[in-house]
């Protein structure tokens, strides 16, 4: 205590002195700053680079979020769904550390493609921007043509602390910490499993000579739960093993969840290079399918009918009634157009406008953008037109 209080005498006594001369104060204020100065730098320089290794999770919505776990050269994120429960990879890829501290930081992850190109809900760039600003990692997820940006903030610096699950087969990944994992496990992989019922590529030229190459794949869900059928991809292959032609996340479904013993239909008309080889080509789907999350909404159809066009082509008119319950918005009425053999050979669709209040009815036409000029209503043997909103499952 004495000290405490000689010092807090000796303080004052400095101080007095150093008001009552102008010029030892400036002279003062100089060495203090200076310290001040040097003090700073040498804290700034004592600060190690900043370390963003850990677990990192997003916001949780209706228990499904995403984490990540970034080590000192990965990042992996996972899909977590059911409150955890069930985990799906989504970005697997390379992490480049800061070098310094920073408070703002971004790197360019390349994607690892053999963690990544079996699992359904993975993303398929080959590469993905990361940001760190403000204690937040951000980064952008599209689907279905939609963008958004997902933040996480981070939970552990133990990357340990989570393990990552890699999907293998065509079904979410269940975790459990019981005896029963691997019965869970088959269990879900039975209700999102599937077939590829039937394939298809083809070309032909339009009415100004333009080449089209029209692909089409069936798909059965061959499991007990309604499946989600996402956006998709693939490649046609020439008779040699030359790749021709890839899509990639734009294979569209329709409709986007059957029921058990239901089938979908992906279907793609794709502008082509005048010298593309046309003979022999074959067509390798991936299908991006899981167990269904969201719910069926499909409205009810009727009072349709095939029209041939003056010019080449049909049109298809209908129907379509809200017997929902609820109103519904960006309601898509898709035609699926079938031969003899009960083989797709078309397909017609359309965005409605407008929002349809529950029982209310409105018309529909759905007109080709392309379609081989020698489908009319003589060579469909059949077809299915499906009305159901777009819906976006995580």
């Amino acid at each position: 205590m004495k000290r405490k209080i000689v010092t807090m005498l000796l303080l004052a006594t400095l101080s007095v002195s150093v008001v009552g001369c102008g010029t030892s104060s400036s002279s003062g204020s100089t060495k203090e700053n200076t310290k001040t100065s040097q003090s700073e730098e040498k804290e700034e320089e004592a600060k190690e680079p900043t370390d963003l290794t850990g677990v990192w999770v997003s916001e949780n919505k209706d228990g499904s979020y995403q984490e990540a776990t970034i080590t000192d050269d990965s990042i992996e994120i996972n899909w977590i769904s059911d409150d955890g429960a069930t985990k799906s990879v989504y970005w697997s890829g390379t992490y480049t550390a800061p070098t310094e501290f920073v408070e703002e930081y971004s790197w360019t992850s390349d994607r690892n493609k053999e963690k990544t190109d079996s699992a359904l809900l993975a993303s398929t760039d080959d590469t993905k921007e990361f940001t760190y600003k403000n204690g937040k990692i951000s980064y952008e997820v599209s689907a279905m043509g939609t963008t958004s940006t997902v933040e996480l903030t981070q939970t552990s610096k133990d990357a340990s602390e989570t393990a990552t699950e890699s999907e293998t087969g065509t079904s979410d990944t269940t975790t459990s910490d019981s005896s029963s994992s691997d019965t869970a496990n088959n269990t879900s992989k039975e209700q999102a499993s599937f077939e590829v019922t039937y394939k298809n590529v083809s070309f032909y030229r339009d009415s100004i000579s333009d080449l089209i190459g029209q692909s089409i794949v069936e798909i059965e869900n061959t499991g007990s739960s309604n499946l989600y059928l996402d956006f998709s991809s693939y490649e046609l292959t020439a008779e040699d093993g030359t790749i021709i032609h890839t899509t990639s996340g734009s294979f569209t479904p329709a409709p986007q969840v059957i029921e058990p013993g239901e089938k979908g239909y992906y279907y793609e008309e794709q502008l082509m290079d005048d010298q593309t080889p046309t003979e022999g080509i074959t067509i390798t789907p991936h299908i991006n399918a899981s167990t269904a999350k969201v719910d069926n909404v499909r409205l009810e159809v009727s009072n349709t009918e095939v029209y041939d066009k003056d010019m080449g082509s049909v049109d298809l008119h209908g129907k379509v009634k809200n017997t929902t319950g609820a109103a519904q918005t960006d309601i898509c009425v898709t035609a699926v157009l079938f031969n003899e053999n009960a083989e797709p050979i078309g397909q017609l669709s359309t965005v409605l406008a407008n929002t349809l209040q529950p029982d209310e009815e409105i018309g529909f036409e759905l007109e080709p953008v392309f379609l081989p000029e020698d489908i009319t209503s003589a060579s469909i043997a059949d077809y299915k037109v499906f009305a159901y909103t777009n819906q976006y499952q995580y």
